[in-house]
């Protein structure tokens, strides 16, 4: 069955760009055990592949990491890399992002049903969830085992129509959010209607 999926198209357009699609994001990750865990059993993605390497460090003794793939429907990976001897002299906090703002990844489900059903399944491992109506989506916000941050979001009955608007009205969009940041806007309409409009950019 075919699916309206949201703001990317249905089939690969070469002449669009020559950047076909995600290959993978890779992160940083504490433990390959407790993230397999997460991404396998929990959010029901199979690691395709764990590949050890190995690299010199700066003193020029090798060094061994494992670098893991957990694949989505459409083909594209998440990725890891489980780096003790590097990740040992960096600081915990820079190993991941300050808040959702910052960094996330937004992966992509098919119906509300779905969003419920990993809703228990996060519950059940003790996960923090934050879920917002969009308007034209619905997204379930949690972080992973190694503090990146992580959307679950799907379509809802009016989201083609306002992916469609989204896409006829970028470039003017972009423009107007370029003149209220200078001040030559006092006031800004909401792209997305569900959400208010803005007064100015320091009451945000």
């Amino acid at each position: 069955m075919s699916q309206t999926l949201s703001l990317r198209r249905e089939q690969l357009d070469p002449t669009v760009s020559m950047v076909c699609n995600l290959h993978h994001h890779a992160f940083a990750c504490r433990d390959a055990e407790q993230t397999r865990h997460f991404y396998e059993d929990v959010l029901g993605m199979p690691m395709i592949a764990a590949v050890q390497e190995s690299t010199r460090s700066p003193g020029g003794a090798q060094t061994a990491y494992l670098h893991m793939f957990f694949e989505m429907a459409d083909g594209t990976c998440l990725a890891f890399f489980d780096f003790p001897d590097y990740y040992a002299g960096i600081d915990a906090g820079q190993l991941e992002p300050r808040d959702s703002l910052v960094h996330h990844i937004a992966l992509e489900v098919h119906g509300y049903d779905k969003i419920e059903a990993f809703k228990q399944r996060l519950a059940a491992q003790g996960v923090a969830l934050r879920e917002i109506d969009h308007g034209y989506c619905r997204s379930l916000y949690f972080t992973d085992p190694n503090g990146l941050k992580l959307e679950l979001t799907t379509n809802v009955a009016n989201s083609p129509g306002d992916f469609a608007a989204f896409r006829r009205d970028a470039r003017t969009t972009l423009a107007q959010w370029q003149k209220f940041k200078s001040g030559e806007l006092a006031t800004l309409a909401a792209t997305n209607a569900a959400r208010p409009s803005h007064g100015s950019a320091r009451a945000d």
